[in-house]
């Protein structure tokens, strides 16, 4: 589990559980946690970014993050009693010269019944940087990114279980992105499965995914 990437998307199930059982060791030995672990971040940590991105490009640009549903797998009635989180991928990039840079964040908030297990809302982060170059099998689309991850640690607040290891401290990926008006659209280059949509200035674009559930 952890960095959701074409790598991961094939990787064995052993892995997404064995994380999943680390996950769950790490929170139950917590103490009693806030909604959102205090990271070096003076703000809220889900916020931060996107502001100071804001501030480096369009004030005006939406920030994704505000209009989420953090409750969605609340509907899933039959796992109302299971420990889990609703999970999302967050990724925001600025133009700086002819590259990219930016954070990619995973997000998982955590539903009532793994509150009630020790579980609390909370987000691993990867600093980005990008290069450009044209797009390879989505023809509708403007661009690739290639991208190289690395973890930041002050910005991340998950157990360690769900992210230091080697496959999660730094990774690469291609994406490839369709910009339509106001509207960017991101894909996996290699599969060219959707990855989320967000908004675009001439300088900065953003995304965030579709909701998933993580039971524990």
């Amino acid at each position: 589990m952890g960095r959701r990437s074409e790598q991961n998307n094939t990787r064995s199930n052993k892995r997404f559980h064995r994380a999943l059982t680390i996950f769950s060791m790490a929170i139950m030995g917590a103490c009693a946690n806030p909604k959102f672990q205090e990271t070096d971040s003076e703000n809220d940590p889900l916020e931060t970014d996107s502001q100071s991105l804001d501030e480096k490009t369009e004030e005006d640009i939406k920030d994704l993050i505000d209009d989420i549903d953090s409750d969605y797998c609340l509907e899933f009635e039959d796992y109302q009693d299971v420990p889990g989180a609703t999970s999302f991928y967050y990724g925001a990039f600025m133009r700086d010269g002819d590259a990219w840079v930016g954070r990619e964040k995973w997000l998982l908030f955590a539903t009532p019944a793994w509150v009630e297990n020790g579980g609390y809302d909370c987000q691993v982060t990867w600093d980005i940087n990008a290069t450009e170059s044209p797009q390879t099998n989505c023809l509708a689309c403007d661009f690739s990114l290639q991208l190289s991850a690395s973890i930041n640690r002050s910005e991340t607040n998950c157990p360690e279980g769900l992210w230091n290891y080697d496959e999660q401290l730094s990774w690469s990926e291609i994406y490839e992105v369709d910009i339509s008006d106001t509207q960017a659209s991101f894909y996996f280059q290699t599969s060219g499965n959707y990855i989320g949509s967000g908004q675009a200035t001439s300088n900065s674009m953003d995304y965030i995914s579709e909701p998933d559930c993580k039971w524990f």
